[in-house]
C-alpha cells in the first residue's frame, strides 16, 4: 500500500509539473499585460508622480522576438509636451507568459542632422531644399555627409533613442552637388537649353511653360542618365501649384556643352514616390 501511495504522490506532483507548465506557456490576458506595463513605466522611467498621471496606455499588441520570446507590447503616451524629445512616447515590454519586465523604449530625441537641416530649411532659407540656391546646396553638401558620420558614431556610442533620419535627407546626402568653373554654361543657359528640350520633346511651348510652371535648379555631379558620370545643370520645372498627379519635369543639361542628357516627367505614383522632392 505504501508502495502505491508512493506512486501515487509522484502523479500528482508530475500532473502538477505539466499543469504549471502549460500555464507558463500560455499568454497573460491583455489586463494584466496593462497592468505590469504600468507597474514598469513608474519603475523604470524616472517620472515624478505627477508626470506618471499624465501618461496613458494608447495601444497593446503582441508580438515574438525571433528567439522565441513572447512580448506584450504597452504604447503610452503623454499629454504634455516634453522639450527634451521630439516624440513624448514609450513602449514598455512585458513577457507574455510570466509578466516579467523586459524592456523599454523612451521617447524620441530629435537627431541633430535633421535638427539643423530643418533650421535651415523653415528658419535660415524659408523655402524647401529643391528651391534652395546652388551655393546653399553646395555648402550642404560639404558640411551634412561628416555631420551624418559623427552622427552615426554618436548614435553607436549613447544608449539614446535617436529619432531617425528620414529617407529624405539620406538621399539629399547623396547627392555631389557643386559649383560651375568659367568652362560651364551659365545657369540661364542652361534654363533655355532645358526649355528647349522640352519643346521637341514635350511639345511644350514658351508660353505654356511660362504658365504652368517654376524653375529651380541644382548644379551636380550626376549618374542618372549615364553610367559614366556627368556635370550637369539639373533644371526642374514645378508646376504652380503642383497639379496631382503630375508633378512636373526635370531636365539634365551637359554643363560644358549644353546638350540635353535626359528627361524626367515627374508622375507621383506607388512605384515614383520621390517625385515629390524633386532631388
Amino acid at each position: 500500500m505504501k508502495k502505491i501511495a508512493a506512486m501515487t504522490l509522484a502523479a500528482m506532483l508530475l500532473l502538477l509539473t505539466i499543469t504549471a507548465q502549460a500555464v507558463s506557456s500560455s499568454w497573460i490576458d491583455e489586463t494584466q499585460a496593462r497592468s505590469f506595463g504600468q507597474k514598469y513605466l513608474k519603475e523604470h522611467s524616472g517620472m515624478t508622480e505627477s508626470d506618471f498621471q499624465t501618461y496613458y496606455i494608447v495601444d497593446a499588441w503582441q508580438s515574438t522576438l525571433a528567439d522565441g520570446t513572447p512580448l506584450w507590447n504597452i504604447h503610452f503616451f503623454g499629454d504634455r509636451d516634453d522639450p527634451r524629445y521630439a516624440t513624448n512616447a514609450y513602449i514598455v515590454y512585458v513577457h507574455g507568459y510570466s509578466g516579467e519586465f523586459r524592456g523599454i523604449d523612451y521617447p524620441t530625441v530629435s537627431n541633430p542632422v535633421t535638427a539643423e537641416f530643418n533650421r535651415l530649411r523653415e528658419e535660415v532659407y524659408k523655402k524647401d531644399f529643391v528651391l534652395w540656391t546652388i551655393e546653399q546646396k553646395y555648402d550642404f553638401s560639404q558640411t551634412f555627409p561628416q555631420m551624418y558620420k559623427d552622427f552615426e558614431y554618436l548614435a553607436m556610442q549613447e544608449d539614446t533613442n535617436y529619432l531617425p533620419i528620414s529617407d529624405h535627407l539620406k538621399q539629399l546626402l547623396q547627392y555631389d552637388f557643386r559649383l560651375p568653373n568659367e568652362q560651364c554654361i551659365s545657369q540661364d543657359d542652361a534654363i533655355g537649353f532645358a526649355k528647349e528640350a522640352l519643346r521637341k520633346a514635350e511639345k511644350l511651348n514658351d508660353e505654356y511653360i511660362a504658365e504652368h510652371y517654376m524653375n529651380s535648379s541644382s548644379f551636380l555631379f550626376s549618374y542618372q542618365f549615364s553610367s559614366t558620370g556627368k556635370l550637369v545643370w539639373k533644371i526642374f520645372f514645378i508646376p504652380t501649384p503642383p497639379i496631382s498627379p503630375d508633378y512636373g519635369y526635370y531636365v539634365e543639361i551637359d554643363a560644358y556643352s549644353g546638350d540635353t542628357v535626359g528627361i524626367i516627367h515627374q508622375i507621383q505614383s506607388q512605384e515614383n514616390p520621390w517625385a515629390l522632392v524633386y532631388e
